[in-house]
């Protein structure tokens, strides 16, 4: 998210948006700039058939190729000083085909900002509502029925061990609040976590699977920046059991994908918009320990809490002005305090 390199890119085009709004007053063609991109011409002209498809009354069009697969797209309307602004990534693309889904872009903006600025129609008169004459309807008895079934859950068996009917050891399903701590810009990612856990036969093995949506945010006075992390882990642990309370220990692997958004402080005007918003989202993958504990407090619920650290092996990380400002990277510590359901 280099915001200001991004706001020096874009300053001069939204200065020339006002000479070029002339122009068009005066009925000279919609002007069209494409800066730094191949086929410049053959861009041009592309634009051109979308600025006709989309019927879009524009003052000014200016393309500018960044560095990468990045293409700034900056669109100024007659009638109003909301410029449209769009980045479109290529990198998908084969460059052939770049010319032509820099215009489809276009044009999907041109007509959105078509559809933007166009008057709110007119509501419509109130229909005055006819009389309803009250009807009388005799109330329903309830019904109520009552289903009685056996129980098909086996015997809980010693946890880590199988049950006297063979069936496999205990099982529990759990929710939790988590708490992360990243070394990287003292980023505190906090949100719901769910786990299902069961045993492994007749080994004093443990395998737990479980979900995590987790969200940080930054304001600084250079901008905002958020980011939201989705995983999904899984953990093989070691049990040692003391009456009701057990110990659990061992590595876990949790994989996922986050997403980051940041907005740029800088101030805006009509006629100078420098305020430059970015996101971007990526892979993440985690490795670490993990210790938990669990006490059985009655037949069917065991509070828990869990302190797990390890390291980033692949992450991400948002930028604001060349700052750190929010990092899923190096390494972390993190606490989850929860309550798990037994069979």
């Amino acid at each position: 998210m280099r915001m200001r390199r991004l706001a020096l890119l874009t300053a001069p085009i939204f200065l020339s948006a006002a000479i070029a709004g002339r122009a068009h007053a005066q009925g000279i063609e919609t002007p069209v700039e494409v800066r730094g991109c191949d086929a410049s011409d053959a861009m041009v002209s592309a634009i051109r058939v979308e600025l006709a498809a989309a019927g879009a009354s524009m003052a000014r069009v200016t393309v500018v190729c960044l560095e990468g697969s990045r293409v700034l797209v900056v669109a100024f309307p007659v009638a109003t000083d909301r410029p449209g602004v769009r980045e479109v990534d290529t990198a998908d693309v084969t460059p052939e085909a770049r010319t032509r889904a820099v215009a489809i872009a276009t044009g999907e903006m041109l007509r959105a900002m078509a559809g933007r600025d166009a008057p709110s129609p007119s509501p419509a008169p109130p229909v005055p509502a006819e009389p309803v004459t009250p009807a009388i309807v005799a109330p329903l008895a309830p019904i109520v029925v009552q289903v009685t079934a056996p129980s098909l859950a086996p015997a809980r068996a010693p946890s880590g061990q199988p049950s006297a009917d063979g069936e496999a050891a205990a099982w529990s399903v759990g929710a939790a609040l988590r708490v992360r701590a990243f070394a990287e810009a003292s980023t505190f990612v906090v949100g719901p976590a769910l786990q299902l856990e069961a045993g492994l036969g007749d080994l004093p093995l443990r395998l737990r699977v479980g979900t995590d949506l987790g969200r940080a945010s930054d304001t600084a006075p250079e901008g905002e920046t958020s980011l939201v992390a989705w995983t999904g882990s899984a953990a093989l642990l070691g049990r040692a059991q003391a009456g009701p309370i057990h110990f659990d220990a061992g590595p876990f692997l949790e994989l996922g994908g986050a997403f980051a958004e940041g907005t740029s402080a800088s101030d805006a005007t009509a006629s100078d918009t420098t305020v430059a918003t970015a996101s971007g989202s990526g892979p993440i993958a985690m490795i670490g320990g993990e210790a938990f504990v669990g006490a059985k407090m009655a037949d069917h619920l065991e509070p828990f809490v869990a302190l797990d650290a390890g390291a980033v092996l692949a992450g991400l990380q948002a930028d604001i002005d060349d700052r750190a400002s929010l990092s899923i990277a190096g390494p972390f510590v993190g606490v989850r305090l929860g309550l798990a359901i037994l069979p």
